[in-house]
């Protein structure tokens, strides 16, 4: 039985157009795998992932979009949304999604990974503390800027400058640390003003960035760009032409 066993699976290879025959053994190791072990199982969603990255070698791209979606719903149903491997798929998912230019997919899926990592990140015990809070605030606000959706940015991204303001997270985050990311914080939230049409506010949340930049210690070209965001949003030429 073992032999006809591996026979099947060797037949499967045989019919396969030799430049598939990458992305076939994948997903039935996969499957093996997940029969095997589980889906809760790290080695089973690294399995998946694989599978994931052979579909997109062999660009069959909206497979790999469905096998995601699939596999993210399945690991929530079973472990959780807040489960870590679910925010491992997801977080990947969105990964693989935005350098292939599928926006609304890579926030849908960024979604869920957001979902699942924000109650560890902002437990008491969190590592990064309030920066890692923040942070992940940040991502979840670019991406929904990047889907054109500012009413579900903003809020997002003024509760990550509120958690920087406060500091109840964990341990003590560095002023160095939130110095680099609040002028970050304060652009997304420019740029959520300036898609919902409110192009004053937005000149003067850019202007902040700006100022708050000037004390970071982010890349120089960063400081240019909230500047030159802040003139053009809010079109007060005479403000600013005297800066340098």
């Amino acid at each position: 039985m073992r032999r006809l066993r591996a026979r099947q699976r060797q037949l499967s290879q045989v019919v396969t157009p030799r430049a598939e025959r990458s992305l076939v053994t994948a997903c039935r190791r996969a499957e093996d795998i997940e029969r095997h072990r589980g889906i809760h199982d790290k080695d089973t969603i690294n399995a998946w992932v694989k599978a994931a990255a052979a579909y997109r070698k062999a660009d069959r791209y909206d497979e790999m979009l469905r096998l995601y979606e699939e596999k993210i719903e399945v690991a929530r149903r079973m472990l959780g949304a807040d489960h870590p491997e679910v925010a491992l798929l997801a977080g990947t998912a969105a990964e693989d999604a935005w350098d292939l230019g599928y926006v609304q997919p890579a926030a849908r899926f960024h979604t869920v990974y957001y979902a699942a990592a924000k109650s560890h990140a902002d437990s008491e015990g969190a590592l990064l503390g309030a920066y890692g809070a923040a942070s992940l605030r940040h991502g979840m606000g670019a991406f929904h800027l990047a889907a054109f959706d500012p009413y579900e940015a903003e809020p997002v991204l003024r509760e990550g400058l509120h958690i920087l303001d406060s500091d109840g997270i964990g341990t003590r985050t560095a002023e160095r640390a939130k110095a680099g990311l609040r002028p970050q914080l304060e652009y997304g939230l420019g740029v959520a003003l300036w898609q919902r049409g409110d192009t004053p506010s937005a000149s003067k949340q850019f202007y902040r960035a700006y100022e708050d930049a000037l004390l970071g210690t982010g890349p120089e070209r960063y400081t240019h760009m909230y500047l030159t965001c802040a003139v053009f949003a809010g079109k007060r030429w005479r403000d600013y032409l005297g800066r340098t």
